[in-house]
């Protein structure tokens, strides 16, 4: 069941505290299974933004972005748009489909959608990087209970990894069932959530002050992640990927 916490009638940005992603570490995690030069991408739930995230590690990438109409990010640009259910792409049109931190936003009834339309649309591989559910404790139950405890609004994506659940390794296996794939587990749980839970302490402790401190933690930690990647056990990784591979078809 899940737990509701209490959450502000119009929480502005500041309200949720000063918190940073290592999104750099999670496109990092897609680009290690892209094998082609200059390959040309597609990004589905991304932004125009995020180009910038792959091209720190891979040369001559065209980058194209789709997603849904809206979201939580003010003044972010997306290249194509689309319903959330069929991309409006011919077959094989891109080397590479991306996927990063996006199929736990969509409902569980309609990942598998995502997953088939992903793809359709790879010419060599469809990569799709996720937080999965391999724990009895939800390390997002805990961050959300702490946020509530210093007095700080639920992160909307948060707030979705609680309603919608994050998927099970077991659920990936039956998305990716019908086609050629591999699944790889990845980011130590651990070490993930006490990155984040430490910039919300810094954030009840120093304000806005926080904001530089943070920014300095997302970056360290950031590299940290990506110099220090390794494989995970079941029961200690946060994020799968699961690569389609279209070679192997």
């Amino acid at each position: 069941m899940t737990k509701h916490f209490s959450q502000p009638d119009n929480p502005s940005i500041t309200d949720f505290g000063h918190i940073f992603s290592p999104r750099n570490y999670r496109y990092f995690l897609a680009s290690k299974y892209i094998d082609l030069a200059a390959p040309k991408v597609l990004d589905i739930g991304g932004y125009k933004s995020r180009a910038d995230c792959l091209e720190r590690f891979l040369d001559g990438v065209e980058y194209t972005s789709v997603n849904i109409a809206g979201g939580w990010y003010e003044n972010e640009e997306i290249d194509i748009e689309y319903d959330g259910q069929t991309l409006p792409i011919k077959d094989n049109s891109f080397d590479f489909v991306v996927c990063v931190d996006t199929l736990e936003h969509v409902v569980s009834k309609e990942r598998r959608k995502v997953v088939a339309e992903a793809y359709r649309v790879a010419k060599k591989k469809a990569i799709i990087v996720v937080p999965i559910d391999t724990s009895e404790e939800s390390c997002e139950a805990n961050y959300s209970s702490l946020a509530s405890t210093l007095g700080f609004a639920i992160r909307p994506s948060i707030v979705e990894h609680l309603d919608r659940g994050l998927p099970s390794l077991g659920e990936l296996k039956e998305y990716a069932g019908l086609f050629p794939h591999s699944i790889y587990l990845h980011t130590d749980r651990k070490l993930y959530w006490a990155i984040q839970n430490a910039m919300l302490v810094n954030s009840f402790a120093f304000g806005d002050q926080a904001i530089d401190l943070n920014q300095k933690i997302q970056s360290v930690s950031d590299k940290f992640l990506i110099d220090t990647e390794k494989s995970q056990p079941e029961n200690d990784a946060y994020r799968a990927v699961v690569v389609l591979d279209k070679a192997n078809d």
